[in-house]
């Protein structure tokens, strides 16, 4: 650190910031929002966890499509089909929530990150606001992906999650429907 400049290094990279003195940062405990704060609450068994990180894996990695968290009666995952596959909800069988009902869309990958830091526990205080998941270790914020989530399929090929150690089944039936 200098009079007017601070240098971090990072292995090869070296980044050099202006010091700002009468600058003022937020306290981080104000960032994070409050656990009574939140609306919606999910928490995932770690069958669940291992199982959607499975299912998130197989998306294709190039133009990865969003995903749907829909917590309405039961948890379920939307994965947008393509040219060949109907739409694709993966039931989580296991996990529940409470709260009110919530449908807010996501880019896959934050979900796969937050799942391979083992969190399990998510909360939100709507569909406009950031996901928020935590572990005893963990707490990793990220943003929803703005606007209105897409209608609910006419039909949806389910991927079920195993109750047990067994496998999961799948099957394709009318869209869970719910009044708007």
């Amino acid at each position: 650190q200098s009079e007017n400049h601070v240098v971090f290094q990072f292995g090869n990279w070296r980044l050099g910031f202006p010091l700002v003195a009468d600058a003022r940062f937020p306290p981080v405990e104000t960032i994070l929002p409050k656990r009574e704060a939140s609306t919606t609450e999910l928490t995932l068994a770690e069958s669940d966890r291992t199982f959607l990180l499975d299912q998130l894996r197989q998306l294709p990695q190039q133009d990865r499509p969003q995903v749907t968290l829909d917590l309405n009666e039961r948890v379920l995952v939307r994965v947008p089909g393509d040219d060949s596959h109907s739409p694709r909800g993966i039931v989580l069988r296991q996990s529940t929530f409470r709260g009110a009902d919530l449908m807010i869309e996501t880019n896959p990958g934050y979900l796969q990150t937050a799942l391979e830091l083992g969190i399990t526990r998510f909360e939100f205080q709507g569909a406009q606001s950031p996901l928020l998941g935590r572990s005893r270790e963990t707490t990793y914020l990220w943003m929803g992906l703005s606007g209105d989530p897409p209608p609910r399929p006419t039909e949806l090929e389910e991927i079920v999650s195993p109750l047990s150690r067994g496998r999961s089944s799948s099957r394709r039936r009318p869209a869970h429907s719910v009044p708007a």
